[in-house]
């Protein structure tokens, strides 16, 4: 059974409650999506996918897409890296089984080779460098070529700190479709799985509003819809904008 979920237009501060109640900052999450299925049980949902991603995506250094559409998230994922240095890997669904296996290393291999690029440049600068003054000139000339490269390969992959050194991760699975099972084998330690249809996610008399994440539920505080300040949905802007 699946579930509508009239959160979603409204889903970055829910986002920051379940991290507020984890303790977790969002610099350190690695969020990972698995895509809604191409049917009708999305067809009259106000959000999708995509636009929940637009909602947290100023705020992600990993994001990882589980899909069988990729097409549908290549404008977005160009964007995103040209505005915000975010790189958006993209997977098919049949590497979800080892998903938990794979390091953040791996999804980031792309910034990894930019970064691979520099330390080459530098250790050439120093080779040099160590071969007169002379050689020293062109070893810092290569050498700042090699700082400019690695530094393109850090701000392409985000989430490292001023040492150059990757963060600390939680993993948080986001799974939006509408049919079949929960993940329960994403689930361990410092990795979380929340299902957006499967399960239903219900609001309190007091707006608290109660997500089911893992076999849990987490309690996301003094929530209000506020609708007057959501702004149009994406068929009143199809209606509107013609």
């Amino acid at each position: 059974m699946s579930y509508s979920n009239e959160f979603l237009r409204n889903f970055r501060p829910i986002f920051f409650g379940i991290l507020k109640e984890r303790g977790i900052a969002p610099q350190r999450v690695e969020l990972e999506v698995i895509d809604e299925e191409s049917g009708q049980g999305s067809m009259f949902e106000p959000a999708d996918v995509r636009d929940v991603l637009e909602q947290l995506a100023d705020d992600l250094n990993f994001l990882s897409i589980y899909t069988e559409r990729p097409a549908y998230f290549y404008e977005f994922a160009e964007r995103m890296y040209e505005e915000n240095g975010l790189v958006v890997m993209l997977f098919s669904k049949r590497e979800l089984a080892g998903a938990h296996q794979r390091t953040g290393y791996e999804r980031q291999r792309s910034g990894h080779t930019e970064q691979r690029a520099g330390h080459e440049r530098q250790r050439s600068g120093h080779t040099e460098q160590r071969a007169g003054r002379e050689g020293q000139r062109s070893g810092h000339t290569e050498q700042r070529a090699g700082h400019t490269e690695q530094r393109a390969g850090r701000e392409g992959q985000r989430g490292y700190n001023a040492a150059g050194r990757r963060m600390d991760t939680w993993k948080l699975l986001l799974d939006f479709e509408w049919e079949g099972d929960c993940y329960t084998g994403q689930m361990g330690e410092g990795r979380a799985y929340i299902p957006i249809h499967k399960k239903p996610w219900k609001q309190g008399e007091n707006l608290d509003i109660m997500v089911p994440i893992g076999y849990n539920t987490v309690i996301v505080k003094g929530m209000q819809k506020q609708q007057e300040k959501l702004g149009r949905d994406r068929f009143e802007e199809a209606f509107y904008g013609n």
